[in-house]
């Protein structure tokens, strides 16, 4: 299982690749600017999409049945219909030994803030108990809830994000 993480940073969007007991791979793409300078909080799929299938097929080729699961986010919608849904968070459903560590978005002083969990202090059983309190503490509706069909191949991609309403999800096809 190949796992990736999309966050929002500022000035960019980062994107990151995990193979569970073998290596992270990360990188950043440059947002799209308006003309007034001020960035746009939406990005094309196609935009980071191209990127990430180029880096599955430069570096998972001895990997082709491999299944990629998009498995669970935080995340908020911006508008559009044909954009990516702008990810305000991280990876953390479904974690298992070889992940180094979780990751939650919340909102901090105007910004979003992401907080690494290590699995070496707190261990993976206690990870999802510790998203929720924190959660809880900083009074956010966040959820914790797997998509139902959460899997894609290169050839068709089809997946499906969960927004902050755990009513809606979002499907993207490319």
């Amino acid at each position: 299982m190949v796992y990736i993480g999309i966050d929002n940073g500022g000035s960019k969007v980062g994107f990151s690749i995990l193979v569970p007991g073998s290596y992270w791979f990360g990188t950043t793409v440059q947002r799209i600017r308006k003309k007034s300078g001020a960035f746009q909080r939406e990005i094309h799929a196609s935009d980071i999409w191209e990127q990430i299938l180029e880096i599955l097929g430069t570096h998972l080729k001895q990997d082709e049945d491999t299944i990629i699961g998009i498995e669970e986010y935080f995340l908020a919608r911006t508008k559009g219909s044909d954009v990516l849904p702008w990810m305000q968070g991280f990876l953390t459903a479904k974690i298992n030994d070889h992940l180094p560590s979780a990751g939650i978005l919340y909102p901090g002083s105007q910004k979003w803030k992401r907080e690494l969990i290590g699995f070496k202090t707190y261990g993976k059983e206690h990870v999802e108990e510790r998203v929720r309190t924190k959660a809880k503490n900083n009074k956010l509706k966040m959820i914790l809830k797997a998509p139902t069909e959460d899997t894609f191949d290169a050839m068709g991609i089809s997946y499906f994000l969960w927004s902050t309403d755990p009513n809606k999800t979002v499907q993207i096809k490319k």
